[in-house]
This record gives structure tokens, C-alpha cells and sequence, in this order.
């Protein structure tokens, strides 16, 4: 359980930096920006990718840190992850019908696999038995 809980730990960094980074290009993107539309847009953005780079941080943190409360930073990123890696294709699927959902599904097919995985990991108890968590 202790190697998915650290594979799961480096999803959510990977996520993260990814986030951070697309939060980054975004604000580099609005400074370049012509119109006030794409620069509400790259502002917006921006602040999305910041906040869930941030959530998946302090999730992948708090697990390897192992702090009593990466269980919930756990559930919190896992549903963040699934409602993200879900939303794209159930659009497709109401605004374009089955053959683009399942288009779109398998490409975000993994995320939600490994979101549903991470949800499923992070909501079993883990540490010593009684619900403690070790401090090493």
C-alpha cells in the first residue's frame, strides 16, 4: 500500500507542476495579449491552474511528508483530478453525442483511471493500526 500511496504522491506532483506551469504560460500569454477578452481569459486561467497546481502540491506534499492530514489533501486532490479528467468528455458527450465522448474518453480515460485509483487509495486508513500515522 506504502508504494501506491508514493506512485499516487508523484501523480499528484507531476499534476502540479504541470498546473503551475500551464499557470505560468497563461500570465506570460496575458501580458502579450491584444484584446480584453484574451486577457480576462489568460487572468482566469491563470488563476484556475494556480489553485488546483496548488491543491495537488500541498496534497503530494502533505503524503510524503507524511502528515496527518494527507488523507484529506488525498480525497481532495483525487476528486479535483476526476472532476477535471471527467468534465471534457461529458461535455462532448451532451454536445456532440456518443462517438466524440468515447473520442474524447480515450484520451482522458488514464486521469480518470488514476483518479478513481487515488480516491479509492487515499480514502483507506493507512499508518500504524488504531489510525495513527507514524512520524519517522
Amino acid at each position: 500500500m506504502r508504494i501506491l500511496r508514493i506512485v499516487l504522491g508523484l501523480y499528484f506532483f507531476c499534476f502540479s507542476a504541470w498546473c503551475l506551469l500551464a499557470a505560468y504560460w497563461s500570465i506570460i500569454r496575458a501580458s502579450h495579449s491584444q484584446g480584453k477578452v484574451m486577457l480576462i481569459l489568460c487572468i482566469v486561467l491563470a488563476a484556475l491552474f494556480s489553485a488546483v497546481g496548488t491543491i495537488l502540491g500541498v496534497a503530494w506534499w502533505s503524503n510524503f511528508r507524511e502528515w496527518a492530514s494527507a488523507r484529506g489533501w488525498a480525497i481532495a486532490a483525487s476528486l479535483l483530478i476526476l472532476v477535471i479528467s471527467t468534465g471534457p468528455p461529458l461535455f462532448y458527450l451532451f454536445a456532440k453525442g456518443w462517438g466524440a465522448f468515447c473520442q474524447a474518453e480515450s484520451v482522458f480515460g488514464i486521469p480518470t483511471a488514476i483518479a478513481v485509483a487515488a480516491l479509492v487509495v487515499s480514502s483507506l486508513p493507512h499508518g500504524r493500526p488504531g489510525g495513527r500515522v507514524s512520524q519517522a
